[in-house]
């Protein structure tokens, strides 16, 4: 099956999509998927209709699963492009769910962007006319500043609130001051306190003549017909900064202004931009057959990308119907939406010829012309060359755009609407979009849980009535409460401080009710308020510190330094000037999937193993690992009261003892150390860690300092969180045995516990060094970079495990919380989302 995959919602993107369905209808090995950030089309030339009010938000618009049907649509937003794996990431509205789509085909035509930021104070105080949002959220603020200017008693106050700016002299920005000013003109005769003189409309643009896309007369009778209805053009001017009540030019020249309208500020998409063939300007250079291609300095084209096509205003495509000239030596398609049409439909048609290996068309398209309203009834447009002025243009303007509108509904709501305006006067109803409480609230019942030990952190809480519990949950099933809050108290800091997961759980004691903020405002207010970032530092640090205590994570006690017991260690792992070639910083390659168990060393106890049977691992079982604690996972079964599985041991049947039948043997041989250790293995399967420490110590006495018994006893006492006589004993053990990889990794994890993860570090690149494919080795040596900070480094190991078993939740949540760390939070979402599904699995 072929995958074509189309990124966008505009013009271009929903051409294609009905070119390629149109075509393609009855092939079912083709399939088209679209993908854009809203699920609807929306037909952009009559947003300035939309802000005056002449034509409703909802006529303009249409459903993008309607308008292409049998096609498979996602509302998303294009997060990343991998061109290499032929793959897409998007992610949803709310950020925090992401999916990847692969393709064969794919289509940009993703459009522009908008950035405000060039122009100091234009994002934070003008509005910009990009969307059907922005053209809503317009007209409910013009009508708003009428409100306010008819009860404003200061002369001044109110004249900045009757002055109404806008920045572009283009198509958009033409049509919005027209609208805008017919809008005006119209409402303030049903507000009679507001004389309709102190109107005041300024459009500022940065070339001589407005409409630049038209002929120089044109646009000469558009800035006359502009003037004579009291707009004031300031031209070959450019705004250099805004501020909330002016507006200031590069001459110096002010402005007393409460509502700036922005039409420029166009800029490429981040995802576009970031992919390796784009331009210097952020677009995609295309052919003549819409297929993305590189260019060199000369604009010769020096490569195609193979199965890559785009168009519409992220691509560069050449305009061949057009002669060079020698100021134009490499014309371009304009991004209009009659272009973006056109090319749409011969950009579906050569996909499918590329598909067949048929020859690919050329996209040759000379403009039939352009259209622009001023105003009052009154156009502009040139037509197969001809050129149009006053109420001829108007009406053409009205009934080319009407006949492009998508579908018979929207044609006949927007000829009522305009027939509408006609007759009746224009419609200043103020329509707030707001909630009625702008803070967030929500109720929980007795007994639920506002957030869970684990979810991403997406929201600060302060608590308005009730109680809560925060409650640490344990591996084991048990749970630790920390603190219990009431009325006033506030929650959820943590994770939002930190960008990590939730670390404990909130549980209701009562009926409660909390006011929320989510993360975005969250941060924003932290950001720019320093005092209340360092008091809630402060407070995370705080209860950092006093869960640490409650929970016993951290222990804090004096140990002899390691070099002082194992100097050969010393030498070869546990000093930074160690300079021996089974140094494992230097050989260990966590990169390298393709060692093999063939090159790990399995040689614990070899001397002594015949005589005592049966024997322990040769390094640590962690399962499931606490904050700082490893524990068991790969335990030996056939010394347990579980069966063992057949796979896994040849001789299960007859290790398969079980514990009465042991105590039976050891009463007729009292002194035998096999059947010691067996009862002792039993007793620490089964939790009983002081009757094994007891069998253990029996076994000792009999074979005293044997390294598989010290071994065994260190393991217990560490299984107890007796980490200094776990060290002690360990230390003992690994004298006699240097390699022994389970003592060396069981004393790593002591030094874990006890939070010194230097020493630990140390002592898993030694053991690693000797088994680099070891999983439960892995687990713990990345688990130890984390919790010292070595991010970068923790992820490299986790990831490098994460190759031999790639189905470990602790792992994953390891891994996701390293990549939270370095701010990589969309692939740090995706990987706690696998951990989940995994989780429930399981």
């Amino acid at each position: 099956m072929t995958r074509i995959l189309i990124l966008g919602g505009g013009f271009a993107a929903m051409s294609v999509a009905k070119e390629l369905r149109k075509r393609s209808k009855r092939n079912p090995d083709i399939q088209i998927t679209l993908v854009s950030e809203n699920n609807y089309f929306l037909f952009q030339p009559m947003l300035p209709g939309v802000a005056a009010g002449t034509v409703e938000a909802t006529h303009i618009v249409k459903p993008i699963r309607r308008l292409c049907k049998g096609i498979q649509f996602h509302r998303a937003k294009v997060d990343e492009i991998n061109t290499s794996t032929k793959q897409v990431r998007i992610v949803g509205k709310d950020y925090t769910r992401q999916k990847w789509i692969e393709y064969d085909h794919l289509v940009l035509a993703l459009g522009s962007s908008t950035d405000l930021t060039c122009t100091p104070g234009m994002s934070e105080h003008s509005l910009p006319i990009k969307t059907l949002g922005d053209a809503f959220f317009l007209r409910n603020e013009l009508i708003n500043k009428l409100e306010m200017a008819a009860i404003e008693p200061d002369l001044n106050y109110r004249k900045k609130l009757l002055t109404f700016l806008v920045v572009g002299g283009g198509f958009s920005g033409v049509e919005t001051i027209g609208e805008v000013g017919d809008m005006l003109r119209e409402a303030v005769k049903q507000y009679p306190s507001i004389p309709k003189d102190e109107i005041r409309l300024i459009l500022i643009h940065s070339r001589d003549t407005i409409l630049n896309e038209l002929s120089k007369k044109l646009g000469s009778y558009a800035q006359n017909k502009l003037r004579k209805r009291g707009t004031e053009l300031y031209l070959s001017a450019r705004v250099t900064e805004v501020t909330p009540d002016k507006v200031i030019l590069d001459s110096g020249q002010e402005f007393d202004c409460k509502t700036v309208i922005c039409t420029t500020g166009s800029a490429p998409q981040r995802v576009i931009s970031e992919l390796p063939f784009t331009n210097t300007k952020g677009r995609v250079d295309t052919n003549a057959m819409c297929q993305a291609v590189q260019r060199g300095s000369e604009g010769e084209i020096t490569g195609i990308c193979p199965n890559i096509w785009a168009l519409g205003d992220c691509a560069f495509i050449p305009n061949i119907a057009v002669k060079p000239t020698e100021k134009n030596p490499h014309p371009l398609c304009p991004p209009t939406a009659q272009f973006a049409i056109r090319m749409g439909k011969v950009c579906g048609r050569n996909i499918l010829a590329s598909i067949k290996s048929k020859r690919l068309k050329e996209f040759k398209y000379k403009a039939l012309g352009q259209l622009a309203t001023i105003g009052h009834h009154t156009g502009v447009a040139k037509i197969f060359g001809f050129r149009f002025s006053g109420f001829i243009a108007f009406f053409l303007w009205r009934f080319i755009y009407w006949t492009k509108l998508p579908g018979i509904y929207s044609k006949c709501r927007v000829a009522i609407d305009w027939a509408m305006h006609l007759i009746f006067p224009i419609d200043i109803t103020q329509l707030n979009v707001y909630r009625t409480e702008k803070v967030d609230r929500s109720h929980y019942q007795k007994g639920a849980y506002i957030f869970r030990q684990g979810d991403i952190a997406d929201t600060f809480y302060i608590i308005e009535k009730g109680k809560i519990q925060i409650i640490k949950e344990h591996g084991d099933g048990t749970e630790t409460i920390l603190a219990v809050q009431k009325e006033g108290d506030t929650f959820g800091e943590m994770g939002l401080m930190k960008k990590a997961p939730r670390t404990a759980s909130v549980r209701c004691l009562t009926p409660v009710g909390v006011l929320k903020v989510n993360r975005h405002d969250f941060k924003a207010l932290t950001s720019s308020y320093s005092t209340l970032n360092e008091q809630l530092n402060d407070r995370v640090n705080s209860i950092t510190r006093e869960n640490a205590n409650i929970v016993g994570n951290f222990v804090e006690k004096a140990i002899i330094p390691v070099h002082d017991h194992f100097p050969e260690l010393s030498e070869s792992v546990l000093t930074e000037e160690s300079s021996s070639e089974e140094t494992p910083e230097k050989e260990l390659n966590l990169g390298n999937p393709n060692l093999t168990n063939d090159q790990q060393s399995t040689n614990t106890d070899v001397e002594n193993k015949a005589d005592i049977q049966p024997d322990y691992p040769d390094h640590p079982d962690l399962d499931t690992q606490t904050e700082h604690e490893h524990k068991t996972e790969q335990v030996e079964k056939t010394e347990s009261n579980e069966p063992a599985k057949p796979e896994q041991d040849a001789n299960a049947q007859e290790k398969n003892i079980t514990a009465s039948d042991l105590m039976q043997q050891l009463e007729d041989d009292p002194t035998n150390p096999a059947l010691l250790i067996q009862v002792g293995d039993t007793y620490v399967h089964s939790g009983r860690f002081n009757e094994a420490l007891d069998y253990f110590h029996k076994a000792n006495k009999l074979r005293p300092l044997h390294v598989s018994i010290l071994a065994r006893i260190g393991h217990t006492y560490r299984k107890q969180g007796e980490y200094i006589k776990a060290i002690d004993t360990l230390k003992i053990a690994i004298e006699k045995d240097i390699n022994n990889i389970f003592v060396i990794a069981n004393l790593a994890a002591c030094y874990m516990a006890l939070k010194h993860f230097d020493a630990a570090e140390k002592l898993y690149r030694y053991a690693l060094h000797k088994t680099p494919n070891d999983l439960a080795l892995l687990s713990s040596f990345g688990e130890c970079l984390r919790l010292q900070g070595q991010y970068l480094k923790a992820e490299e190991v986790l990831r490098f495990a994460l190759q031999t078993n790639p189905s470990q939740v602790h792992l994953l949540n390891s891994l996701g919380d390293c990549l939270l760390k370095q701010n990589k939070v969309i692939e740090a979402e995706s990987i706690f989302a696998i951990a989940h599904d995994l989780s429930s699995e399981q």
